[in-house]
C-alpha cells in the first residue's frame, strides 16, 4: 500500500512540476466557478416563497495563481437561493470579501497533523466556505460531549443545507439584522434530494444546492481544503477500476447505551457523562462516533489517495460522504485532522473590524481568465411549485444557452399523467391528484457533437380544491391585571394542512403586540375594558378568520405597595461572557415577580423567563442562542435595568 501511495505522489508532483508549460489546467485554478455575468445573490423570507435579489455578487470573483499558489476572491454568497433560518437564527448572510490562498503542490504533513478547528476549514468552488462537524458547544459546557451541529441546528438549515453564523463584533444591518457568513458543514446538496428528508423547509423554499448526487457518475470536484487537497462529491471510482461507488466513511456511530465513555474507552466520572440516549439520541456528539480503521473506504481525515477525473494520475482527495438514502454522513468532509500542510492564514481572523482571512498577495500572480466559449445551458424560470386538485397545472420551464443551438426539454421525474413540451419546455398535468410531487426537468444542447446538460427538481405541492377554512383553537385570555405583562398565544388551523397562517390585527390597544406567529403581548397594561379582534390569514391567499374578545385589566389589589416602589437597584449577571447557563440576581428578595429578558442589539426578545416572588435568582439556559453581544433586562412594575452580556461560542 505505502509503495502504491509512494508512486501516487510522485506521478502526482511529476505533474504538477509541469505547471510552467500547462498552469491553466491545474484544477486548483481552473474548477471555480467565476461570476462573469454579475449575478447577485437571493435569499427567503420566512412566510414569503419568492426569492428577493441581493446586492453581493455570488460565487467567485477573481482568481489568480502563482506557481506555487491560487488565490481565490469571493462574497460567500453562492448562486442558489438561501434561507430563511427557522431556528431564530438573527443572522443575514452578507458578501465577505474573502481571499483564500490554496496550495497548487498540497504536500503530507509528516509532523502532528493540524487539527481541523472552528470557523471555514476549506472553500467550495462557489467560493462558500466549509465547517466542520460542529456548532461550538459542548454538554454542561465541559468541553467533553460535543456538539454535533447537523443535529442541534438543523432547524436552521435552509433547504441548500446552509446557513449563516453571526459576525462576531459585525454590527447591525438594515433594519437591526445581525450580519452573518454563509457556510455549510455538510455536503451541499438540498434536502429534498435525499430519500429521506430530514427537512420540510424544502416545500415552500425551495433551492438546489451545489450539486445532485448522481450513482451513475465520479462525484463532482466541489471544493478544496485548507491543505490544497480536492475535495468530491459523494460518489467516486472503485479502486483499480472506473466503477463507480458510494464513498463510505470509516466513522461509525459506538454501540453504546449511555455516554459514560470515550470512544477510546476511557470511563468518565458522573460529572462528566453526557445526557441520556432518550434526552439526544446516538450521533448527537462528535463523541457518538469512532473512527474504525478499514470499516469504509476513507481514512480518519475522510480521504483516500485515488485517480479522479481532474487528477488521472491521482492524488489525496477528501469526500462530502453521505449514507444509502443520501443524508449526509458524519464527519461530513473533513475529519478531525488534515491530511496535508495546511496554509493557516485561510483561518478566520478574530477581532472587531479583522478582515474575513489573514491572507495578503506578497508574490507576482497572474489573473486567471475562464474559457467563456464553453457551452453552457441554464435554467432561467422560476417553478411553479403549488397547484390544486383537478385544476390543470401548467409551467413553462426556460432555459438559456451561450450557443446558437436549439434547446429540447425532457421530462425526467414526475407523476403520472404530466407531459412536458420538448421543443418549448412547458410543462401540463391536467388531473393533477392532491399530495406532494418531485417533479425533475432536464435541459439539453448538442454542440460540436457533444450533449451538455441543466436540470431544475423542485417539490410540487397540489393542495384540496376545496375552500379553505381556519379555525381557532385557542380561547383568549379576557383578564388581566394592570403593570403587570400580559401574554396570550393565539392558535388556528387551516382546512388545507400544507398552507401556513400568520397573525394581524384587526383591534388592538396602543403598545399592544401580535407576531406573525400569533404570540400576542402587552407589557404595561392599563386598568380598563377593550375590544380585542385578531385575524388567522392564509399566506399567499385571502381566506380570513376573526378572532374577537374584551380585555379587561384590573387594578392590582395584592399589595398596598406599588410595584414602581419595590427593590429594583441593582443585579448581577454572571458568568459573563457566557456560553453554557447564564444566571441573573438582584440583591433583595421580591415582593412580586419580575420579568427577565435577553434581547438582541435590534431590541428583539431572544428569551424571556422571571425571578419569583420572594426570590432573587434566575437561570437561562443559552446552549442554543447564537454567539453574540446581547442586552439583558430587568423589568418591575415602571422600574427596569439594563445590562450587556456577551454568549461565547
Amino acid at each position: 500500500m505505502w509503495t502504491l501511495r509512494l508512486l501516487i505522489v510522485a506521478l502526482s508532483c511529476l505533474v504538477l512540476s509541469s505547471m510552467g508549460t500547462a498552469a491553466q489546467t491545474h484544477p486548483a485554478i481552473v474548477s471555480w466557478l467565476i461570476n462573469t455575468t454579475n449575478v447577485t445573490g437571493r435569499h427567503y423570507l420566512e412566510g414569503n416563497p419568492t426569492p428577493i435579489a441581493d446586492t453581493a455578487k455570488a460565487n467567485c470573483q477573481l482568481v489568480q495563481y502563482s506557481a506555487d499558489y491560487t488565490y481565490v476572491r469571493c462574497n460567500g454568497i453562492p448562486g442558489y437561493v438561501i434561507g430563511p433560518y427557522r431556528d431564530g437564527n438573527p443572522a443575514i448572510a452578507v458578501g465577505r470579501n474573502y481571499l483564500f490562498k490554496l496550495p497548487l503542490k498540497p504536500t503530507v504533513q509528516t509532523a502532528a497533523k493540524t487539527v481541523v478547528g472552528l470557523g471555514h476549514i476549506g472553500v467550495l468552488i462557489n467560493g462558500v466556505p466549509i465547517y466542520n462537524y460542529a456548532d461550538a458547544r459542548s454538554y454542561n459546557n465541559g468541553n467533553i460531549w460535543h456538539q454535533n451541529a447537523i443535529h442541534f441546528e438543523r432547524a436552521g438549515f435552509d433547504c441548500a443545507t446552509g446557513h449563516p453564523a453571526p459576525i462576531m463584533g459585525g454590527g447591525g444591518g438594515g433594519g437591526g439584522v445581525t450580519p452573518g457568513q454563509y457556510h455549510h458543514h455538510q455536503n451541499p446538496t438540498a434536502f429534498n434530494i435525499a430519500k429521506v428528508n430530514m427537512s420540510d423547509v424544502c416545500n415552500m423554499y425551495l433551492a438546489d444546492g451545489l450539486y445532485v448526487p448522481d450513482s451513475t457518475k465520479h462525484g463532482p470536484l466541489i471544493g478544496f481544503a485548507f491543505d490544497g487537497f480536492p475535495i468530491y462529491g459523494a460518489y467516486g471510482w472503485q479502486t483499480g477500476s472506473t466503477t463507480v461507488t458510494r464513498i463510505i466513511p470509516s466513522y461509525q456511530r459506538r454501540a453504546i447505551t449511555d455516554r459514560t465513555t470515550l470512544a477510546s474507552g476511557t470511563a468518565l466520572t458522573a460529572a462528566q457523562y453526557g445526557p441520556t440516549l432518550a434526552a439526544q439520541a446516538l450521533g448527537a456528539y462528535a463523541e457518538d462516533f469512532e473512527y474504525a480503521a478499514g470499516s469504509g473506504d476513507l481514512d480518519e481525515h475522510n480521504g483516500r489517495f485515488c485517480i479522479t477525473p481532474e487528477y488521472p494520475e491521482g492524488t489525496y482527495a477528501y469526500f462530502a460522504t453521505i449514507d444509502a438514502n443520501g443524508v449526509s454522513a458524519y464527519p461530513y468532509v473533513i475529519g478531525p485532522t488534515y491530511y496535508g500542510v495546511v496554509v493557516t492564514d485561510n483561518f478566520p481572523a478574530r477581532g472587531p473590524g479583522a478582515a474575513s482571512t489573514n491572507v495578503k498577495i506578497t508574490e507576482s500572480v497572474t489573473t486567471y481568465t475562464p474559457n467563456s466559449s464553453t457551452p453552457v445551458v441554464l435554467f432561467t424560470s422560476t417553478a411553479v411549485m403549488a397547484g390544486k386538485q383537478g385544476v390543470p397545472y401548467v409551467y413553462n420551464a426556460k432555459a438559456s444557452s451561450n450557443t446558437t443551438d436549439p434547446i429540447t426539454f425532457n421530462l425526467t421525474g414526475g407523476p403520472v399523467g404530466m407531459v412536458i413540451d420538448t421543443a418549448t419546455g412547458l410543462v401540463s398535468w391536467p388531473s393533477p391528484v392532491m399530495g406532494q410531487h418531485n417533479v425533475s426537468i432536464g435541459a439539453k444542447i448538442t454542440a460540436s457533437g457533444k450533449v451538455y446538460t441543466a436540470t431544475q427538481t423542485y417539490a410540487l405541492t397540489i393542495a384540496s380544491n376545496a375552500p379553505l377554512t381556519i379555525t381557532f383553537t385557542s380561547a383568549p385570555i379576557t383578564t388581566g391585571t394592570e403593570n403587570i405583562p400580559y401574554s396570550y398565544t393565539l392558535r388556528a388551523i387551516v382546512s388545507d394542512t400544507s398552507r401556513r397562517l400568520i397573525y394581524r390585527f384587526q383591534d388592538s390597544v396602543a403598545g399592544m403586540t401580535l407576531s406573525r406567529q400569533g404570540v400576542l403581548a402587552w407589557q404595561k397594561p392599563v386598568i380598563g375594558t377593550y375590544p380585542i379582534s385578531v385575524r388567522a390569514i392564509v399566506i399567499g391567499d385571502t381566506v380570513v378568520s376573526l378572532q374577537s374578545f374584551t380585555l379587561v385589566i384590573k387594578p392590582d389589589s395584592t399589595t398596598g405597595v406599588q410595584e414602581s416602589d419595590l427593590p429594583l437597584s441593582s443585579a448581577t449577571i454572571y458568568p459573563n461572557p457566557a456560553n453554557n447557563m447564564l444566571i441573573v440576581q438582584v440583591t433583595m428578595p421580591l415582593a412580586t415577580w419580575a420579568r427577565v429578558e435577553l434581547l438582541d442589539l435590534a431590541g428583539r426578545s431572544v428569551q424571556q423567563t422571571a425571578i419569583n416572588q420572594g426570590s432573587t435568582m434566575c437561570f437561562m439556559d443559552v446552549q442554543t442562542v447564537y454567539a453574540g453581544v446581547y442586552i439583558v433586562r430587568i423589568t418591575l412594575g415602571s422600574n427596569s435595568l439594563s445590562y450587556p452580556v456577551v454568549i461565547s461560542e
